[in-house]
């Protein structure tokens, strides 16, 4: 299946509305997000953070030139693979391939779903990174990084959930972790049978499903003991499956 022509189409309304709606919100310089699918990917797990931090996919909301050309770059990117993750773990200096001095390995984010690719996919070595996808919630955020304003959230919720659904109707994940924390992800997952659990978990706080697919919801890893979470992540995963 093309997953990027059935995806195209909303990334495409996605930057419309953000160009229309420009006055409702702060940011003046952005970026986009599209999903990431590994070129190994065999619907085993999809990881999804909050919003992208940096980019490639450049818009000034004052300049309608990026319009376009944003566009075309999200059709080019879209779907476009993880090796970058391991191609910048690691990362010391500025690199010219991705524009950025970004280092993965300085991610909590990135460790974690390095070990959760490693742990739950037919694979156990930095190849594993290629098996899974990866999105985010807010596909638009801040040029600079960091987290979209709560206007700018506001502004493409409604079109960021329809794609959050529309990947897991494309992709068909087994498994479904939410690095997010439920505060973020609640609203995204309010029609999909997801709960609150209170039953020993420090850092997982929803778990639930959708179709066949299992959802696990953890808290954002930044600041938080990796082991602790890791090992939690497993257990919820582990424990719900089955049931």
């Amino acid at each position: 299946m093309d997953f990027s022509k059935d995806l195209f189409k909303l990334y495409q309304d996605l930057i419309e509305k953000i160009y229309n709606d420009k006055d409702l919100y702060v940011e003046d310089e952005l970026n986009v997000w599209p999903s990431r699918i590994g070129k190994d990917y065999n619907n085993e797990l999809m990881i999804v953070g909050r919003a992208g931090n940096g980019g490639k996919i450049y818009i000034d909301k004052n300049e309608d030139k990026y319009r376009d050309s944003s566009i075309i770059e999200t059709k080019e990117q879209l779907i476009d693979g993880l090796q970058w993750v391991i191609d910048l773990w690691g990362n010391n200096e500025f690199n010219i391939k991705y524009s950025t001095k970004y280092n993965t390995k300085k991610s909590a984010f990135w460790r974690l779903s390095k070990r959760l690719s490693n742990k739950l996919t037919s694979d156990n070595n930095d190849s594993a990174i290629h098996k899974i996808v990866y999105s985010n919630l807010y596909k638009v955020s801040k040029e600079s990084g960091g987290n979209p304003s709560t206007r700018l959230m506001n502004v493409q919720f409604d079109i960021c959930r329809s794609i959050l659904i529309k990947e897991i109707e494309l992709f068909k994940p087994q498994i479904i972790v939410f690095l997010t924390g439920w505060s973020f992800a609640q609203l995204f997952l309010s029609d999909l049978k997801t709960k609150v659990i209170e039953d020993g978990f420090q850092y997982v706080e929803s778990v639930g499903k959708v179709d066949n697919s299992l959802i696990v919801v953890s808290k954002h890893p930044q600041g938080k003991p990796e082991d602790k979470q890791f090992e939690e992540i497993l257990s919820a995963i582990y424990t719900y499956l089955i049931n």
